[in-house]
């Protein structure tokens, strides 16, 4: 081990002679950076390797490096030798590849050294990098992602498209790989539509219909040419002999400028009709995309990326055609026209025009499709692009039409608090539980909210009426025993805040025994904070004594056993009245 150290510190006599030479360290401060080098070149060569060794290492390297950066700017020196200039930039490769070495399954140090190389600019040592790191981890998808948009920062297309389809082969079912790819494909087709354009190209891909328009008037043309032909040929054979060659020779040149001009219009016309430039790569990749992840929401998320770029409306086409006839594909379907419309044009053009097709798409579907996602969507959208009684009305079709949700329900409420009618909010909360009460299975999570919202309005409108509302809600079918704590903590602060003693204790013990009933049900310690409160609630109000009766009921009553986190509030408030009274006796001393 010493004669390896040893021979390592000897290969840095060069660029350490180099630094004193050019007065950017001096010899004591050589002798001190020898001297950490050789303590972690021992630590490198233990038996027992740490990750933490190497990285303290290279930290210590760069703090070097930019201490020598630093000095040199300082002292203005611009022709330093190649020997020290960058020989602890390579220490610091060299101490990263040995780490790598031994920890080659730890991504986060490949990701370290990653970063290392990018802000190093060392491009070749970062592409070996991203081999290798591949070759240990080739079923992470971020890996091939990087990889792949490194190749393409270096204008190698070539390599990333072929790091993602070797990706795609251990990965298939990818969605990060598949978007990513995607994106890639765009982006080139977008850039040589750009160099055509700076070359005068024809810029554009063409439509099928378009590709059909342009076939027959090529068909168009051949024909006419033909058709001059044989004019020509006819008329000469009327003439004279010796104007029978001359003619002849004029037919040829004659022939030979129509072919040529044709040649050149059907060149042009071909690279138009370049399936490259129609799209049919990103035809492809997007088709692969959807054979093995059939998801609609994958799809839509395919199309978002296509949207970024503007030369892919044909394939957009295409996308939105091959969604199916799912709900959730009618939802993409009628918005399209909106979600086409860039951020530039929503700000600077009218979109009326735009909101009112989406609207008439909406209402096409919803007579073809009567669904309740599909009803949820188009009030998301009026609550989106118009007013609120646009959103309002369409909340009581869906209603009359029985396909409100809590969704809707909750929407047209917010609508309806808005406008400041408190006594329809009531009455809209009371009708969406009266006609969802049956649809308890479908939306249990919301119909609870939806009775929680309507209990706050009966507490802000007809207080009276809470406790005969709340013990209706209890027996309905809606809550489940041991799931119902939200709703006992409601209870609770509604009594608080009338300042109703009695009732404060009532619905303290009901919150704590469905506490502990949802505690057991789930296999789990009791939940102390509702019993701290309720001991210190009792203590403010009726004293200590009275406290302390209340911790001592609990804990004996307790059907859970009482965590220690409960203990320790009881105790806490002990050593408050022991505080208290010898502060007490201090000061009558």
């Amino acid at each position: 081990m010493a004669e390896a150290v040893r021979a390592q510190l000897e290969e840095q006599l060069d660029e350490l002679h180099d630094l004193v030479k050019a007065r950017l360290f001096t010899q004591e401060e050589i002798k001190l950076i020898i001297k950490r080098r050789r303590a972690f070149e021992y630590a490198l060569r233990r038996r027992q390797t740490r990750k933490i060794d190497y990285l303290r290492y290279i930290q210590y390297e760069l703090n070097v490096e930019e201490l020598r950066k630093e000095r040199k700017q300082n002292m203005k020196l611009y022709n330093n030798s190649k020997t020290s200039e960058f020989s602890i930039i390579r220490r610091i490769h060299f101490i990263f590849k040995r780490g790598l070495l031994k920890f080659k399954h730890d991504i986060r140090l490949w990701l370290q050294y990653f970063t290392f190389c990018e802000k190093t600019g060392a491009a070749r040592s970062l592409a070996k990098a991203y081999a290798q790191a591949l070759q240990y981890h080739p079923l992470n998808e971020g890996l091939w992602v990087k990889a792949a948009a490194f190749e393409w920062e270096q204008d190698n297309t070539v390599a990333a498209r072929t790091l993602f389809q070797r990706g795609l082969r251990l990965l298939p079912t990818s969605r990060m790989l598949w978007k990513q790819y995607l994106k890639l494909e765009t982006m080139v087709l977008e850039k040589t539509i750009l160099r055509r354009t700076a070359l005068g190209l024809p810029p554009t891909t063409r439509t099928e219909k378009e590709i059909k328009e342009l076939e027959q008037r090529q068909i168009t043309a051949t024909r006419k040419r033909k058709k001059t032909r044989v004019f020509a040929a006819s008329e000469s054979d009327d003439d004279e002999e010796d104007s029978s060659s001359n003619e002849s020779e004029t037919e040829d040149k004659f022939g030979i400028e129509l072919e040529e001009m044709d040649v050149e219009k059907n060149t042009s016309e071909d690279l138009v009709l370049d399936p490259f430039l129609r799209g049919d790569i990103l035809q492809v990749v997007y088709s692969g995309a959807r054979e093995r992840v059939e998801a609609v929401d994958f799809a839509l998320e395919l199309i978002d990326v296509l949207r970024q770029y503007e030369h892919t409306k044909v394939i957009r086409d295409f996308a939105y055609d091959d969604l199916g006839d799912s709900v959730e594909a009618l939802q993409a379907k009628c918005r399209r026209p909106l979600d086409d419309v860039s951020d530039t044009e929503k700000t600077f053009l009218d979109v009326a025009n735009v909101r009112e097709t989406v609207k008439q798409n909406f209402s096409k579907a919803l007579k073809e499709h009567d669904s309740t996602l599909l009803w949820e969507a188009y009030i998301e959208f009026l609550m989106d692009c118009y007013d609120s009684t646009e959103a309002a009305e369409g909340c009581q079709a869906a209603h009359k039409k029985q396909h409100a949700t809590p969704k809707i329900f909750s929407t047209w409420m917010d609508i309806v608090q808005v406008q400041g009618n408190m006594a329809e909010a009531l009455r809209l909360a009371s009708l969406a539980i009266t006609s969802l009460r049956d649809k308890f299975d479908i939306y249990e999570n919301n119909m609870q909210e939806l009775h929680l919202r309507h209990l706050t309005l009966v507490m802000m409108m007809k207080p009276d009426r809470y406790e005969p509302v709340f013990q209706e809600t209890m027996a309905s079918s809606s809550c489940v025993e041991g799931k119902n704590v939200s709703f006992f903590k409601h209870r609770l602060g509604f009594y608080i805040a009338t300042k109703e003693s009695d009732r404060i204790h009532e619905a303290y013990q009901d919150l704590i025994r469905e506490a502990d009933l949802n505690a057991w049900k789930i296999g789990t310690n009791e939940d102390g904070t509702y019993r701290a409160a309720y001991v210190q609630w009792v203590c403010l109000s009726q004293g200590i004594a009275a406290a302390r009766r209340t911790y001592k009921k609990l804990l004996r009553e307790s059907p859970v056993q009482i965590t220690w986190a409960t203990m320790q509030h009881f105790v806490s408030l002990e050593l408050e009245q022991v505080i208290n009274c010898l502060c007490f006796v201090s000061i009558q001393h």
